[in-house]
């Protein structure tokens, strides 16, 4: 009593750390599926015309179940990788810059041990161009230069290459204006 609410058919928790408790009751062995589950519900209703505040508790879940445990099934590893992106790219409109790398990095993780710039071109393209821009908007410029030599290693053309080449125009000009005034 006092620990959940309820609302019709809906059950929520009255607080959080009552929530996350609750939680970490579930057996490590079964939480994986259980997320997984869960995450699935989600991921339907993403596909819908739900407000794309599903599609970040879809894949937050999702980055809570970890790209280790999925690594197996290289189809979910890339529809985990697509929401990634999606997520990322949303976070970035409403200037989220924190949570748009997290995604970033996250839908990367699930590309791990595998190169797929031939036949995942262009999730592999909007995730790596994305996290480099959004590490530099995050003042991590080193590591956006990074990720933007990977898209130049492998981009097709200079159209794929072009936000890459401005995030090392901004970086140069960054640090030229850093250094002007030391």
């Amino acid at each position: 009593e006092g620990l959940v609410d309820f609302a019709g058919h809906t059950l929520t928790f009255t607080h959080n750390m009552i929530q996350q408790a609750a939680f970490d009751l579930i057996p490590s062995t079964t939480c994986a599926q259980l997320l997984l589950r869960l995450a699935c519900c989600f991921m339907n209703q993403c596909n819908s015309s739900e407000p794309k505040s599903t599609l970040f508790v879809a894949v937050d879940l999702i980055n809570r179940i970890g790209a280790e445990v999925v690594s197996n099934n290289a189809e979910q590893c890339f529809s985990f990788a697509s929401l990634n992106l999606d997520a990322g790219k949303k976070a970035m409109e409403i200037t989220d810059f924190a949570s748009a790398l997290k995604y970033f990095n996250s839908g990367i993780s699930f590309l791990r041990g595998r190169n797929h710039w031939d036949d995942r071109y262009e999730l592999c393209l909007g995730l790596f161009e994305n996290a480099a821009s959004a590490n530099y908007c995050e003042g991590k410029h080193k590591i956006a230069v990074t990720q933007a030599n990977i898209v130049l290693e492998n981009a097709r053309n200079f159209e794929d290459k072009f936000k890459s080449y401005c995030v090392f125009i901004n970086v140069i000009g960054i640090e030229s204006m850093n250094e002007a005034i030391e």
